[in-house]
């Protein structure tokens, strides 16, 4: 029985009606020893056989070593109308996303002529360096008294990784995707701010910081973001609200619970949700409140933004907040936003709101999504975050500090992480990063289970457009596992290596030089450019390798 296998990069996304010809082997990879170093191994099984496997992993240092599977989910929007054509597809089908824990009692189905992959990862740890073979082998698995291996080898593949005793740097710019906590207690059903919902927020907040996240959104308030008029998410409200007539008090023992979450797994910096509504700040954010013992909502959608009761509110909630985080020694962690995505008809009235906390929050940090120059040219934000669409002219202007963001829409020859597009391409945005000196990178969908405009809960396995919100890929990038963990996907590993890749052209420039760096870049890819992305994973690894080789050599 043949049984065709190969080892091939992390970068591949390999469908059903691929074949295991379709891709490039790889055979030996140099790394360092605190670098997460992930591969594929795909099998392909002959028509009209229907087998169960079991994936084998030998090698000295498998302690070190993890087997998952790569699973397909369904995409009924893998692109938009305007997408541009250097995609992997553009049909609806079956892309390969998911990157699970293998079932079967550790074993894995095999179905006939179609192709299917096993995700290993080493991680070092910073604990081990020499020259190891991993070998991984397929073992047919037998019925008889439960499912087990037979010890009939189908097919065996070695790969040799030779560890460096060389650290990478810290990662030392901003990362933050959109944490989403009440999707987690609506896809659960657990009661907002239980044991049970904190512990989910726990798990998912984890394997966010292990995939590069530095940064974590505080809902001190609901997140007024992608809801319509008068239409309101799940109420998750970090700071309790007392109110007495035009004065308010305020409890912090869920914030407080929160950032101390956050602190243990080693988040650095706190992004403040936005106080305004989202696409033009028309109105305030949700806001719920203990008043003559009744809780209730004191102000929405019927609120308008300017309004003086609310200018009243904030900035006593502000100052409150402000002056709980400097007891607690970590108010400078703090980024504000004021509302997210404004455009420019939306200027002045942006300018507005900002004016009416502007003294409360001098002296802090100010970010928010948008991509028109006015806002800070005119002083209005102090650090903007325009989308990678649209940044050249806060480039040639020397923005200093500078952000970046990108989500669902932006697709035109862009780096994003639609299901659509190759790894490589998503990958690609740390060489940006870099060649730009970027400060940060933010992106809305880590884990939003809604669709559009959160009218509704979605089961992210059976949508993964939010029900034809967007095209597939932007809402979320990770999995709401049945344990209240996260299940990563293979845009999460790519999301991570781009800022891994970012690491070691930062080790590099500070070995040779930036220029120096830049150019042994560019003659691989010509000018690197944000509108321009590497899209094969042969060029992509090319890029890091060259990088790695001039390090190794630098250090000996």
């Amino acid at each position: 029985m043949q049984v065709k296998t190969k080892i091939v990069s992390s970068l591949e996304k390999c469908f059903l009606d691929n074949t295991v010809e379709d891709f490039q082997a790889i055979s030996k990879e140099e790394i360092f020893k605190n670098q997460k170093f992930s591969f594929q191994f795909i099998y392909e099984s002959p028509q009209n056989c229907n087998l169960t496997v079991k994936p084998n992993v030998i090698s000295e240092i498998s302690k070190y070593i993890k087997i998952k599977e790569v699973v397909n989910i369904p995409s009924d929007m893998p692109v938009y109308s305007h997408s541009d054509e250097n995609l992997l597809r553009r049909d609806t089908g079956l892309y390969p996303d998911l990157i699970r824990p293998l079932k079967y009692n550790g074993n894995a189905r095999c179905p006939h002529g179609c192709l299917k992959a096993f995700w290993i990862s080493l991680e070092p740890n910073g604990e081990i360096t020499g020259k190891y073979k991993i070998t991984v082998s397929l073992e047919k698995v037998k019925y008889d008294e439960g499912l087990k291996g037979s010890g009939e080898i189908l097919a065996t593949e070695e790969i040799e990784v030779d560890i460096k005793d060389v650290l990478l740097p810290e990662n030392d710019i901003i990362f933050s995707q959109w944490f989403h906590a009440d999707c987690l207690a609506d896809y659960y059903n657990v009661p907002v701010f239980s044991d049970k919902h904190f512990e989910i927020c726990k798990n998912f907040m984890q394997t966010a910081y292990d995939g590069g996240r530095n940064m974590m959104i505080l809902p001190l308030l609901t997140l007024p973001l992608d809801i319509r008029h008068h239409h309101y998410r799940t109420t998750v409200q970090l700071i309790d609200v007392y109110k007495t007539g035009d004065n308010y008090t305020f409890k912090y023992d869920n914030l407080d619970r929160w950032i101390d979450m956050c602190k243990e797994i080693g988040f650095k910096y706190y992004e403040i949700c936005p106080l305004f509504s989202q696409w033009g700040a028309t109105a305030t954010a949700k806001v719920m409140a203990y008043e003559n013992g009744e809780y209730k909502r004191i102000f929405g959608w019927d609120t308008p933004s300017a309004s003086p009761d609310y200018r009243n509110f904030l900035r006593q909630f502000l100052k409150g907040f402000i002056e709980h985080m400097k007891e607690r020694n970590e108010d400078k962690k703090c980024f504000f936003h004021i509302s997210d995505e404004p455009e420019k008809e939306h200027l002045e009235q942006y300018k507005a709101l900002k004016e009416m906390i502007a003294d409360v929050i001098e002296g802090y940090e100010q970010i928010d999504a948008l991509s028109v120059y006015d806002f800070y040219e005119q002083g209005i934000v102090t650090r903007p975050v325009p989308s990678i669409m649209e940044i050249k002219p806060f480039i040639e202007n020397n923005v200093p500090d500078l952000m970046c963001y990108y989500c669902g829409g932006h697709c035109i020859n862009i780096s994003n992480c639609h299901f659509s597009m190759s790894l490589s391409r998503t990958r690609y945005l740390g060489v940006q990063l870099f060649k730009y000196n970027i400060k940060g990178f933010m992106n809305w969908g880590y884990n939003f289970y809604n669709n559009r405009w959160s009218y509704d809960h979605v089961d992210p396995y059976l949508s993964s457009t939010g029900e034809l919100f967007s095209a597939s890929g932007d809402t979320y990038m990770v999995y709401p596992a049945p344990d209240g963990t996260a299940y990563e996907s293979n845009r999460y590993f790519a999301l991570y290596e781009a800022f891994e890749d970012l690491r070691a052209l930062k080790l590099c420039a500070k070995l040779y030089s930036f220029e120096e760096t830049i150019k042994a870049v560019e003659e691989i890819t010509g000018e690197i450019l944000f509108d321009k992305c590497v899209c094969d994973s042969g060029t992509m690894l090319k890029i890091r390798r060259k990088i790695n080789k001039m390090i190794f050599d630098k250090l000996g």
